[in-house]
């Protein structure tokens, strides 16, 4: 059972790193863009959908026994520590709420997708 102390230690880490991503990404993008209309869904959807992509295929023998129950403890735990890292920043509730709403809908996504063609493909049924 050492999935679990895997994927909370992931999840622990996606956090910090879903910030330094999303500074790179910030500085790869355009000059002209602009981020402070449109930065949840210019920065943090993607980033976060690129991170829970990259997490999904490191993590992929962790997730692949139960990915539904491993799923949520991953982001279960990416959720709280980003919460705890944002709220420890002095960020405002709504900013908090937007990301958790991004970060559920990324990490959801990739979740689904992983377990429904990847981790447990007799569930796709035919193409």
């Amino acid at each position: 059972m050492i999935r679990y102390p895997i994927l909370i230690f992931a999840g622990l880490l996606s956090a910090p790193l879903l910030e330094i991503a999303s500074i790179i990404w910030m500085q790869i993008m355009p000059q002209s863009a602009d981020l402070t209309a449109n930065y949840f869904p210019t920065v943090v959807l993607p980033v976060a959908l690129l991170l829970h992509f990259i997490m999904a295929l490191v993590l992929w023998k962790a997730f692949e026994p139960a990915p539904k129950s491993g799923g949520a403890t991953y982001l279960g735990c990416h959720v709280v520590t980003q919460i705890i890292m944002l709220n420890y920043f002095h960020n405002p509730a709504a900013d908090i709420a937007m990301f958790v709403l991004m970060l559920l809908i990324s990490g959801g996504l990739v979740l689904f997708v992983f377990n429904r063609y990847f981790w447990c493909p007799q569930c796709a049924g035919s193409v």
